[in-house]
């Protein structure tokens, strides 16, 4: 009776995701919560990654980034990715306060290495031509970039899945919204090892909810 207790017991249903350590700060946890809501028997866990991480290697589906020019693996493109241009609400207050696309060289510029063509697109979207664009701040992650426009040390123009937070939180603002397409967007793909049951749910999840703000 034992025995055929432990065979009839349910197994545990377990999920490991690897994810930009950004995006999994900031995009991912709305939608593991709507998923966890709707399977609550499924664990997930999650691996933020750096650049290349081993960690990937271990992982049911990882979530990547990828220039639009450099997908060349089966992967599932989450959404359209577009830019924002966010600051702090402080840099609007006052008679010198950020007003046009054109103010954006006062304030500086934060820069995301690696990403150095958003400034660009966003100058070529507003017509704007007195950014110094090799100039100003520099990191090499956009929850870096994020938080130092946070302290009003400039703005910054990241991927608006990672800002959208931000400015649900009222921690930055978008004084500019527009649309601007990003050549790089978030793909899902599957890991090495055989897909289960979880995994394709949680796959399909991220899927169907990649645009809920």
């Amino acid at each position: 009776a034992a025995t055929e207790a432990i065979v009839v017991a349910p197994r545990p249903q377990k999920v490991v995701v690897a994810c930009p350590m950004s995006l999994a700060e900031n995009w991912l946890p709305a939608r593991i919560a709507g998923f966890r809501r709707a399977h609550p028997d499924i664990d997930v866990v999650i691996h933020g990654t750096i650049w290349s991480d081993t960690s990937e290697q271990i992982a049911d589906l990882c979530l990547r980034i990828w220039h639009e020019d450099q997908v060349s693996e089966p992967a599932t493109k989450l959404r359209d990715e577009t830019l924002a241009m966010v600051c702090a609400p402080a840099l609007l207050d006052g008679p010198q306060g950020l007003r046009g696309p054109e103010d954006v060289a006062r304030f500086g510029l934060i820069h995301v290495l690696g990403r150095q063509d958003f400034w660009r697109i966003f100058a070529q979207t507003h017509g704007v031509t007195n950014l110094r664009l090799e100039g100003g701040l520099k990191t090499d992650a956009s929850n870096i970039a994020l938080e130092l426009a946070t302290q009003g040390l400039g703005c910054a123009v990241t991927f608006r899945s990672l800002a959208e937070t931000y400015i649900r939180r009222g921690l930055l603002v978008e004084p500019f919204p527009c649309a601007m397409a990003s050549p790089w967007s978030y793909y899902v793909q599957d890991g090495e090892a055989p897909q289960s049951r979880a995994s394709k749910l949680l796959r399909s999840w991220l899927i169907d909810h990649a645009q809920l703000i």
